[in-house]
């Protein structure tokens, strides 16, 4: 007769299709198997766990572990939950704790409080004395001893924290979970390269939309009337979405389809992603998302449009986004470029903080890496402004920028008593000299007659009418200066040219000797400043 504290494990043979033999994977860290356990019930020691939102009963049976009870005394325990695939946060599950590796557990555990100042990174490295190459793995550990901590860079003092208690080189991430030991034949097993660099851009994607990948100890599956599987997280990393999705990753596909079906007959949540060289990362990605209810991913044929001044046009290669949400909420997205080199990533990072705002984060790979991108000072170079209240303080400061001398308040003799019998004058506002032209700006439209006096002189007289729009006063004044100047829609780079993005705005250009300027009447944002006048090289000015 089996005591109550000890469980039965039941190893399923070859020719029934269920049988799951050691095998590689991502590298010589342990056997992968899965064992499928049956727990016998034991009926003392209960308590009472209040559900939390985006908890389901695998998870919680996650947390557990070894301890964790079978499904079938969780439903037997739990009359009041009619279907224990459909729990709300608020409700009581009663649950008995197996003591059964528990103690064992126990002895590599320890209680610390933290004080104030601490942090994760100072704990590991004083109070564990880790070493640099152990820093990572201990602090997994930590987080799995940890679940109910939902932000680890940010610890208070008081708080008390489950950690490792003198733990071997290497050992970390085998306290949270129980890790089968090593064989002489795991140390001959052979690397898959490709696993690693695609798992760690699904670990990076996977992040972004809020879920996690376990890479490390066991997972723990219910199965109503049979136990439980377990999965060792080294062999067969596991994706956890925000949703409460779970998807098994297969990167040396060798697990049986039967043991999928068996899984999800039971767990619609549960899938299974087979992952071979073969496969491209974006196939993979997708598989992953579809898995889930809550999420999309579909590819993008047409650029995306931001804004019409300027106007911003991205490309992207996909898009994840979640299934129904409202268009008139703003949702958090996730853009995939997934590039062969590097002249098909974005071209600056501001444009990744731009689109940021616009609520898409852009995730790029590059081959088998994601590409880190530098953010902006948060002070940057604002857009430089012509100021003026008024037309006339306007061309002034047009003129000191051009490099002229504006002379103002002069007086222009028109006719001379000498030449024509009598005097007579007129106040210009402004008076100005380029390239051997003159200028005369007046408030005051002149008779034809003394215009034509003024050009026998030499001289151009440009009225300043009161209700000229800025845009037609600055074009009158450079085509009477004979300075080269076009109102039109520039696009950055030319829309023949190929690029992820293109930035079509409206600018009043100026030809200099040895560049252009671009002036627009119409704020711009820092992050798009920022791409045509740093990274494109443009002049550009408000007025």
């Amino acid at each position: 007769m089996l005591s109550s504290r000890r469980f039965i494990r039941l190893f399923w043979s070859l020719p029934l299709l269920f049988a799951v033999v050691p095998f590689p994977l991502l590298a010589a860290e342990g056997t992968a198997h899965l064992t499928f356990q049956k727990a016998v019930p034991r009926l003392d020691n209960q308590q009472v766990y209040i559900i939390k939102n985006g908890d389901t009963i695998a998870r919680i049976v996650r947390r557990l572990g070894r301890a964790a009870p079978p499904y079938s005394d969780i439903r037997q325990q739990n009359p009041h939950i009619p279907d224990l695939n459909r729990i709300y946060p608020g409700q009581k599950l009663i649950l008995t704790r197996e003591q059964i590796g528990i103690a064992g557990d126990a002895a590599k555990i320890s209680n610390y409080t933290a004080k104030k100042g601490d942090s994760i990174a100072r704990i590991i490295i004083s109070e564990l004395s880790a070493k640099p190459a152990e820093q990572v793995k201990m602090l997994r550990s930590i987080k799995q001893l940890n679940p109910d901590v939902t932000n680890f860079n940010k610890i208070y003092p008081g708080q008390i924290l489950k950690i490792p208690r003198n733990p071997d080189a290497g050992d970390s991430d085998q306290l949270a979970r129980s890790t089968p030991t090593k064989s002489a034949d795991d140390e001959k097993t052979p690397v898959l390269p490709f696993a690693e660099k695609y798992l760690s851009i699904i670990r990076h994607v996977v992040e972004q939309l809020n879920g996690t990948v376990l890479i490390s100890g066991n997972y723990y599956i219910p199965l109503p009337e049979s136990g439980q599987v377990t999965v060792d997280c080294a062999t067969i990393p596991v994706v956890e979405l925000g949703d409460g999705t779970t998807i098994l990753l297969d990167f040396a596909g060798r697990l049986p389809d039967d043991l999928a079906r068996i899984i999800q007959s039971h767990w619609k949540n549960y899938h299974l992603v087979k992952v071979v060289s073969s496969r491209g990362i974006a196939s993979v990605l997708q598989e992953i998302i579809v898995s889930s209810p809550s999420f999309k991913m579909v590819k993008i044929e047409t650029p995306l449009s931001f804004d019409d001044v300027p106007q911003v046009k991205l490309s992207l290669d996909w898009l994840i986004t979640r299934k129904g949400l409202s268009e008139s909420k703003p949702s958090s997205q996730l853009g995939l470029i997934v590039a062969a080199e590097k002249s098909q990533l974005l071209p600056s990072s501001s444009i990744v903080e731009y689109v940021k705002k616009k609520g898409i984060n852009v995730c790029q790979i590059l081959g088998d890496k994601v590409q880190a991108y530098t953010p902006l000072p948060a002070e940057s170079t604002p857009l430089p402004q012509l100021k003026g209240t008024t037309n006339d303080e306007l061309l002034y400061n047009l003129f000191v920028y051009l490099g002229l001398e504006p002379l103002r308040d002069r007086e222009v003799n028109i006719f001379d008593s000498r030449k024509d019998g009598f005097d007579l004058a007129i106040k210009a506002e402004y008076l100005v000299k380029s390239g051997g032209k003159t200028l005369l700006i007046t408030k005051n439209k002149l008779p034809p007659q003394f215009s034509e006096k003024l050009k026998q002189e030499g001289i151009t007289p440009f009225y300043l009418a009161p209700g000229a729009t800025k845009i037609s006063m600055l074009e009158g004044v450079l085509t009477a200066l004979a300075i080269p100047s076009q109102f039109a829609v520039f696009s950055l780079p030319p829309l023949q040219e190929k690029s992820r993005v293109h930035v079509s705005f409206a600018a009043l250009k100026i030809a200099g000797e040895r560049s252009s300027s671009y002036l627009v009447d119409y704020d711009m944002d820092k992050q798009i400043y920022e791409l045509l006048a740093v990274h494109w090289k443009l002049n550009i000015i408000g007025y």
